[in-house]
């Protein structure tokens, strides 16, 4: 329970200017209230946290921005497979 918590914690403790890495391949949403695909980025790629909502977090890597879920974003470089 203790690990979840962190975890969720952890999740939501991006602050914009932060950069992270998305930890699989992600569809950047253009709007967070639409499904509209704005980009898509593959796993490990680096980008910059420019705003957050309740439950997305709005990113630009390189010339591309997007929403995505905040639990597809790390701190750390995921590894290579």
């Amino acid at each position: 329970m203790i690990t979840l918590l962190l975890t969720l914690s952890l999740a939501f403790a991006q602050n914009v200017g932060d950069f992270r890495f998305t930890t699989d391949e992600v569809k950047l949403l253009r709007y967070s209230d639409a499904v509209e695909i704005s980009a898509t980025v593959k796993k490990g790629t680096k980008v910059e946290v420019v705003a957050k909502s309740e439950t997305l977090i709005r990113v630009r890597s390189g010339r591309d921005f997007g929403w995505l879920p905040s639990e597809l974003l790390t701190e750390d470089k995921p590894a290579a497979q």
